[in-house]
């Protein structure tokens, strides 16, 4: 049994999809590979966002 992870940081437009990222991906694998069951794969905005409250910001940053 052959098993394969994958990951990579994209930069994709504003219309791009999970969808098309994933096929992306697929087309990215081992000709041998692309075929096969895929297990996990998530795809999530590469920033961080402050949804924290400012004390809770303020206690991480020993402001």
């Amino acid at each position: 049994m052959k098993q394969l992870t994958m990951y990579q940081t994209v930069t994709a437009s504003p219309q791009s999809t999970r969808a098309a990222l994933f096929d992306w991906m697929l087309q990215k694998a081992p000709e041998d590979m692309q075929g096969s069951n895929v297990v996990f794969y998530s795809a999530e905005p590469n920033a961080l966002v402050a949804l924290a409250a400012p004390a809770a910001v303020e206690a991480v940053s020993g402001s």
